[in-house]
């Protein structure tokens, strides 16, 4: 017996509270709960982005594989005045024989007295047609009936007691569809068909088509499902008139798409063409969607370490190309110092050589000045002489001269 069971069967003993087992896949408790399909994938969406992008270990039942179907059941309510049919979905997570059970989802398709009448509508609709009167107007040409298409969560095995099986698959472990697969389909037909028409969208058709979906390409033969004569056929795998297999009637009471053994309400070629024509694809633009929304978180964080990673490149590049500058401004502070010391000391041995001539020349003058006084003296003294020699001669000089 795995943990998670022996968990629960301990709680049951002491009679306390069960938490459902799908709190962790939707991030609230919705044990008991009916939801919407839609809200309901829109809460698991959220719950997976929750737990993805968490670091820390969530220690749920996630960490223990994935969450698939096991087994689907398409149940009709023969004692209804409806014959409602519904499916049931087992969940189990784990892998080997023995996965942990999570419980049953119970999808089906309804409406809301409140917001419409389909039957009224399709009547009004039938005697119209048949008449070809427009007596109803306002009748058959209000607007359409809006479906409950809801996902009801129970923690043990549904009490079905008083509704009949009439078509039951086991998955293998590889082919299971996830619980991703199962409310997306469930999505995709809310949003295909988004109106509840008696004769042709109600719950025979959403039960059958979306059974249809989640067996995909699975090969099941209703006349090898069946077992034994009595046992009721499959969900929309009506047989035609020509399979001779079990009863020769082609519609037997409580078989799916049936009402009150006399109309076939939905049949297998029928589900089998909307499935190849819309519904397929319906289905795999739902899927691409809900992966665009799982993928945005991770390629947010992507684009963000990118842009981190662009940033701290840049901040490199520019320390690196602010180091450069500085290093060059430096080096030209360098080269200016330099080139202004040397200019300094060439200015300083000019101005040593402008002294140097200016005082040769003062000495050049110097040296002229005094061969000039001398040669002054010389004269004087010669003109003295000279002088001196012609008063010798002539006699003494007047006075005027």
């Amino acid at each position: 017996m795995s943990i998670p069971s022996f968990a629960q069967l301990i709680i049951r003993v002491l009679g306390l509270p069960m938490p459902s087992l799908f709190n962790p896949l939707f991030h609230v408790d919705i044990r008991g709960s009916t939801l919407p399909v839609g809200a309901a994938l829109e809460l698991h969406l959220i719950a997976k982005g929750c737990y993805s992008s968490s670091d820390s270990d969530s220690g749920t039942l996630l960490d223990s594989g994935p969450v698939r179907i096991r087994t689907v059941r398409l149940m009709k309510c023969l004692g209804t005045l409806s014959e409602h049919e519904y499916l049931l979905v087992e969940f189990v997570s784990g892998h080997g024989r023995w996965p942990t059970v999570l419980g049953e989802l119970r999808v089906e398709r309804s409406y809301d007295p409140k917001r419409g009448n389909p039957i009224k509508k399709a009547a009004a609709d039938v005697f119209r047609a048949s008449s070809q009167s427009s007596a109803l107007p306002a009748m058959s040409d209000e607007e359409p009936t809006p479906p409950k298409d809801t996902v009801t969560f129970t923690c043990n095995r549904h009490n079905a007691s008083r509704d009949k099986v009439v078509f039951r698959y086991k998955f293998d472990e590889a082919s299971a569809p996830s619980i991703l697969d199962f409310l997306v389909a469930a999505a995709a037909l809310n949003s295909h068909s988004p109106d509840y028409i008696l004769p042709s969208r109600q719950c025979f058709w959403f039960a059958g088509m979306l059974l249809r979906v989640l067996l995909g390409g699975t090969n099941v033969d209703p006349k090898v499902s069946c077992g034994a004569r009595g046992v009721l056929i499959s969900p929309a795998f009506v047989p035609s008139s020509t399979d001779t297999v079990l009863d020769a009637e082609p519609v037997l009471a409580g078989r799916a798409g049936t009402f009150k053994k006399l109309f076939k309400i939905i049949t297998k070629q029928e589900i089998d063409s909307l499935y190849d024509s819309e519904i397929k694809q319906a289905c795999e633009l739902k899927r691409a969607e809900v992966n665009e929304r799982l993928e945005a978180p991770r390629r947010q964080k992507e684009a963000a370490r990118a842009r981190e990673e662009t940033l701290r490149e840049d901040a490199a590049r520019n320390w690196a190309k602010a180091a450069r500058d500085w290093a060059e401004v430096a080096r030209l502070r360098e080269e200016a110092l330099q080139k202004a010391s040397e200019d300094a000391a060439r200015q300083a041995e000019a101005s040593r050589a402008r002294e140097e001539a200016l005082l040769k020349v003062a000495q050049e003058a110097a040296c002229q000045a005094e061969a000039l006084a001398e040669e002054n003296a010389r004269l004087r003294e010669e003109i003295a002489r000279l002088k001196a020699t012609g008063t010798e001669r002539q006699g003494a000089l007047p006075l005027a001269q």
